[in-house]
């Protein structure tokens, strides 16, 4: 007979992560992690110092950590300064760190999914609740597993009552404000990825550029990346045009 199975995890995963950010903090910054993400309780609350940190925008360093967990409580419990200390010390480079909190995510995943799964097994031989409320329940649940998203499986009526509301919203697109643009496309709705496809010379480029400019006028935010031209080139072609002159 095989041993129990250990449950997923990977100590040496979760403590390079957290040595890692300890020596560039910087390394924090796009890491999509909560602190229940780690196995190790202790781990999790240092990580939890290092996002209270971050939003009280203070340093994180081997000082504010400390006085971050002792603030809260947990400065004894993780075995204090000297196990941050021995963090620091164990992990061999952050130049890896996205790797580490990706392997911490991967087996954080995989945990919800064997109580998922165990979850599931329960609501089999629970003959009070219809099974369609059960499957439906668990199918929702696994749907938000997909790692690095928080995601959630949507049904009929809710995605209904956003399409109405949008309906309704007098602010769902952009207007493009170039000749008879907006009439045949409606302007740009929020949230979608348009892509401008042509032959070269055709005017890609200046199109963007101006429904970038006209986003601008009318007070929104608006970013330009080109690959092909200097920012200079770039913008010939939108001064040309309004003085008449031909940029050619």
């Amino acid at each position: 007979m095989s041993g129990p199975q250990i449950v997923p995890h990977s100590k040496e995963a979760e403590e390079a992560l957290l040595g890692g950010c300890l020596i560039n903090p910087s390394a924090i910054e796009g890491i999509m992690l909560d602190p229940d993400e780690f196995y190790i309780i202790r781990n999790g609350w240092i990580w939890e110092a290092f996002l209270a940190l971050r939003t009280q925008g203070l340093p994180i360093d081997l000082v504010t950590v400390t006085e971050e967990l002792e603030k809260v409580g947990h400065l004894a419990e993780i075995g204090g300064s000297a196990y941050l200390t021995k963090i620091i010390n164990n992990v061999p480079s952050s130049l890896h760190v996205e790797a580490y909190a990706k392997s911490v995510k991967e087996t954080a995943v995989r945990r919800k999914m064997i109580l998922e799964a165990n979850g599931l097994v329960k609501s089999a031989y629970d003959e009070t609740k219809p099974v369609e409320e059960s499957i439906q329940e668990h199918v929702e649940n696994v749907g938000e597993l997909r790692l690095g998203t928080t995601g959630k499986m949507k049904s009929v009526v809710d995605v209904h009552l956003d399409f109405a509301t949008n309906v309704f919203d007098e602010g769902i697109a952009l207007p493009y404000n170039i000749g008879n643009m907006d009439a045949v496309m409606g302007g740009k709705e929020r949230g979608t990825l348009i892509v401008v496809a042509a032959r070269p010379g055709m005017g890609k480029s200046t199109f963007a550029l101006q429904s970038a400019c006209n986003d601008a006028r009318n007070g929104y935010k608006a970013g330009i990346f080109e690959l092909e031209m200097t920012a200079e080139g770039l913008w010939q072609r939108r001064v040309c045009p309004r003085v008449g002159i031909s940029w050619r």
